[in-house]
């Protein structure tokens, strides 16, 4: 079952302890009460395990849009990105080189490039409540332009600098993860050892119920 909702409450989204104080305090004391993360908001909307595959959905160009992958190989343009940002991606790039989906880098952004990523210290994108230090949406994905067939042709993964700068390099492999796993249609899960179950940061892989998905469609 795909749920059909608005793309922001599927959002990552953290929340750290009220006592924190914006962005004064330390940044290990931040580290510390990012462990708290807020997932009441999501709990009701992660998917079960068994069901995390948005199939073909002819959906595209909303904030809310669901919609698989087109076709192996998946190709991505890096725009720019941050060191950490970019060895992230790369690190789930060679995660799924073990899956029978294949990528590939562009150095050009076309009209065909599957995801394209982009990180930015976002106050506001798609009417998002985006990561401040605090609270909020660390990642986005969307698709952007479909195949003949309903497929996504390209999609953009958003990641917010602000979560970049304050959390450890695990969490930013675990985001990178989640959004890409949401280009090639993975939705969200409860399979703790799955980088798709929200909010929580704790995998930084593909369930074997993901590969699963991903081995079937591609």
């Amino acid at each position: 079952m795909r749920l059909r909702l608005d793309r922001c409450s599927l959002l990552d989204q953290v929340r750290v302890g009220e006592s924190l104080s914006g962005m004064t305090a330390k940044w290990t004391s931040r580290v510390a009460l990012a462990g708290l993360l807020m997932v009441a908001s999501v709990a009701a909307l992660a998917l079960p395990a068994g069901a995390n595959w948005t199939g073909t959905t002819y959906d595209y160009g909303t904030c809310s849009s669901m919609n698989r992958g087109d076709s192996s190989p998946h190709s991505f343009y890096y725009s720019k990105l941050s060191s950490p940002v970019k060895n992230a991606a790369d690190a789930t790039r060679q995660r799924l080189s073990y899956t029978d989906l294949a990528t590939k880098s562009h150095s050009t952004q076309y009209a065909t490039t599957d995801v394209v990523i982009i990180d930015k210290y976002y106050v506001s994108y798609c009417d998002v409540d985006w990561f401040d230090g605090v609270s909020g949406a660390t990642g986005h994905e969307r698709c952007n332009a479909l195949t003949s067939t309903g497929k996504c042709e390209t999609a953009d993964v958003r990641i917010s600098m602000y979560f970049v700068d304050l959390l450890p390099t695990s969490y930013e492999h675990s985001l990178l993860c989640h959004e890409i796993g949401h280009s090639i249609g993975l939705t969200h899960t409860s399979d703790t050892t799955s980088c798709l179950k929200p909010s929580t940061y704790s995998s930084v892989t593909y369930s074997t119920h993901d590969i699963g998905h991903i081995n079937a469609n591609f």
